[in-house]
């Protein structure tokens, strides 16, 4: 909460000595690109190195915040990862994967 009005302020302080204008479209360029990456990046990359869709991924936190408030959104992609692979492993009988996604390391052979 603090981090982002920090920059709203300091955007504004450096666009005012040009003009109005520039600081209101700084300052809405800097909205855009805060809302961009609360509802597009930040669940892509969250459900992405769980294992979830995206949707999921905003569907899980939206429904969590407003259930159990603010404090509670910071559960809620662990959360619904676990539930999901409680889903996968006891309901649909599918096998857990050996190692999380993304780190496998690369096998490379050697020849002298």
């Amino acid at each position: 909460m603090i981090g982002p009005l920090v920059g709203a302020i300091l955007v504004v302080v450096d666009g005012l000595p040009q003009s109005v204008h520039v600081a209101a479209l700084a300052l809405l360029v800097l909205v855009a690109v805060r809302k961009f990456q609360s509802y597009v990046v930040n669940p892509h990359l969250m459900g992405r190195s769980v294992g979830l869709s995206p949707l999921v991924t905003l569907v899980s936190v939206a429904a969590v915040g407003l259930l159990f408030g603010g404090f509670a959104v910071v559960l809620a992609i662990p959360v619904t990862s676990a539930v999901a692979t409680l889903i996968d492993v006891l309901v649909l009988d599918h096998e857990p994967p050996p190692e999380p996604a993304g780190r496998r390391r690369r096998v490379t052979s050697r020849t002298a």
